[in-house]
């Protein structure tokens, strides 16, 4: 019993001590590029040496896509955190790159504070209990008139964003399946982000009311 007693305590000590260090804000980490020099910016980290793998990974996607020999274009990184509880952090790395055209993108990130590792739109939306068809319906539904031969009244279909994603799109369907990375807004509002040549185009998701705005 006594035994009991103290690992039950040990437990809750260990439980409280990294719920505290999961307070620890985004660390901001320097670009100190190899090859592209004109490449400039902050990247973050989760400052806890079980996130290891997963900091890996933001710096190894910053190197592959913006610090190579035949990447050597103006590129400006810099992120922002959007949402953070006990058990999910949510992030954006945001960046700019000059190639004869101005091109601004942003790549979500929702990371589960409690395994460790990123979690994907599609299991997001499992632990809501929400369907990926429900999105997929909502999503098109918004952007429909967008494509319409008619003059609709929709302001946001004027939105640059919108336009570029609608224009270098294969498909008249958008696919949640394509999306560039997700983040939590708050318990029921989500945003995905959805890259076209230009830019990063975020819809704004109501889980409970499965309807479709613009960020």
């Amino acid at each position: 019993m006594i035994i009991k007693t103290i690992l039950l305590s040990l437990s809750l000590i260990t439980s409280v001590a990294f719920s505290k260090d999961l307070e620890t804000p985004l660390k901001s980490n320097e670009i100190k590029p190899i090859y592209n020099h004109q490449l400039t910016g902050d990247y973050p980290t989760i400052p806890l040496k079980e996130f290891t793998h997963f900091n890996n990974s933001i710096k190894s996607f910053i190197q592959v896509n913006f610090d190579t020999k035949d990447n050597a274009y103006p590129t400006e990184i810099s992120f922002e955190q959007l949402y953070k509880s006990n058990s999910f952090i949510s992030f954006s790395v945001d960046y700019n790159t000059s190639n004869a055209t101005e091109r601004y993108f942003s790549k979500y990130y929702t990371v589960n504070l409690q395994n460790k590792k990123e979690i994907t739109l599609s299991d997001y939306l499992k632990l809501k209990n929400s369907p990926e068809k429900a999105l997929n319906n909502a999503l098109n539904n918004f952007i429909k008139p967008c494509q319409s031969t008619k003059k609709l009244n929709f302001e946001y279909c004027s939105d640059m964003t919108v336009q570029s994603l609608l224009e270098n799109n294969d498909s008249s369907v958008l696919n949640i399946k394509n999306n560039s990375g997700f983040f939590i807004k708050n318990n029921d509002v989500i945003g995905i982000g959805f890259n076209s040549n230009k830019f990063t185009t975020t819809f704004i998701y109501n889980i409970k009311k499965q309807k479709i705005s613009i960020d």
